[in-house]
């Protein structure tokens, strides 16, 4: 029988163009089911953990794609601040490569509506700017994840929005091809955690786009960087 959720979760990659002979470096998605899809178009390498990643770097070790999946998990796992792991990883880019982050939005419609905050749970954590945690990393906003990337001189990058999430997506819109009103309606998919229901959140995606907002609510980001 074929695993739907498997294929789902898939999906996120599967699209992405590459050749047998390229290298590819996946941080953090060993169980994400990319993996195993991976190992069957392109030499898959699997890491998870900054003293793999400092090693790889020490002998110069370079890949056609690398896609850092759950970013800030791997950020606070490994306490490790956003923009050096970012930066860390694009020394890993071979010149004509890509770069990939799957990551959360802080200001995510679900988290409005009710679900649970991803990493370490609780309602309404991360509108609220996370003001009960501890510690320094935390996942942030589109226009804080711009900052951050504004700050590399030498990259371009590019925003894409999977839906409903990053680990589940059965789409993924970008800024050339944004959601029209009606389309956001597969909304309770949360399967990790218990979540209240707020508000309609098919009405509340209409209204951030018919405003012209998506990109702020978007529950989730995959970030193309070459």
């Amino acid at each position: 029988m074929v695993n739907d959720f498997k294929i789902i979760r898939q999906s996120l990659i599967e699209w992405y163009p590459i050749k047998p002979e390229d290298k590819m470096l996946l941080i953090n998605g060993q169980d994400s089911a990319i993996d195993e899809l991976m190992e069957s178009r392109c030499k898959l390498t699997c890491d998870d953990s900054m003293a793999s990643i400092i090693g790889r770097k020490k002998v110069s070790e370079k890949y056609e794609l690398i896609l850092v999946y759950d970013l800030y998990g791997f950020c606070i796992r490994e306490n490790i601040g956003v923009r050096d792991l970012i930066a860390m990883v694009l020394s890993l880019k071979a010149k004509e490569g890509r770069l990939f982050l799957a990551l959360e939005n802080k200001l995510g419609m679900k988290y409005w509506a009710g679900c649970q905050e991803e990493q370490k749970g609780g309602y309404f954590v991360s509108v609220e700017d996370y003001s009960t945690w501890e510690g320094d990393i935390e996942p942030l906003s589109k226009k804080e994840l711009e900052d951050v990337l504004s700050t590399f001189s030498d990259v371009n990058y590019e925003f894409y929005y999977p839906y409903p999430d990053y680990k589940y997506p059965t789409i993924i819109y970008s800024d050339d091809c944004l959601p029209k009103e009606g389309e956001l309606y597969r909304n309770i998919r949360n399967v990790d955690r218990e979540r209240y229901v707020i508000f309609d959140e098919r009405r509340a995606y209409d209204s951030v786009i018919k405003a012209g907002l998506f990109p702020e609510f978007s529950n989730s980001y995959l970030i193309s960087i070459v």
